[in-house]
This record gives structure tokens, C-alpha cells and sequence, in this order.
């Protein structure tokens, strides 16, 4: 499929990422290349709208820490311990 290159409606999409782009740029504090690693970080973290899976995953198949896993904890991990280890302790128990 072949398009225009100049054509409004061709050029739509990379005009609104252009844009969204400056708009972070000009929102945060510190220098450009620290606010554009951070944009462009927290951009493929977000799972896209089309596919529901972040650009990172689908790159580089697992999921990507962010500053809020810090802040919240693993409960696939918590519940994990929490189902696995009673039944540990009966079977110790029973052994």
C-alpha cells in the first residue's frame, strides 16, 4: 500500500506523535535527554491500545520494573507463598 507523502490524512499519525512528544518535553523538569529517556520509557511501558500488550513485551517478551513496582508489591508472588506454603509445611509434616 502506497500513500502520498504529503497528504494530511497520511501524515496524521506521526503529526499526533510529534506533538504529544513536545508536550512532554515542554511538561517536565531536567535536562532533554533525561526527559525524552523517560518519556520514551514510560511510552513502551503502556500497553497499546490495539493489542493491549506493551511495545517492551511484545519486544523483549517479559515485563519491564517500573518506579511504581517499587512502590507496590508482587501479589502473584505474596499469594503465591501464601497458597504454597501450608501445603509444604503438611507435607513435611506428613513425611
Amino acid at each position: 500500500i502506497t500513500s502520498a507523502p504529503y497528504h494530511p490524512a497520511t501524515i496524521g499519525l506521526a503529526e499526533n506523535a510529534v506533538k504529544t512528544i513536545k508536550t512532554a518535553l515542554k511538561k517536565f523538569e531536567g535536562s532533554k535527554d533525561e526527559i525524552l529517556h523517560r518519556f520514551l520509557f514510560d511510552y513502551r511501558i503502556m500497553p497499546h491500545i490495539t493489542t493491549g500488550i506493551p511495545p517492551c513485551e511484545l519486544m523483549m517478551k517479559r515485563r519491564l520494573k517500573t518506579r511504581f513496582d517499587l512502590l507496590r508489591p508482587d501479589l502473584d508472588k505474596i499469594i503465591g507463598y501464601a497458597i504454597h506454603t501450608p501445603i509444604e509445611i503438611a507435607c513435611l509434616i506428613v513425611s
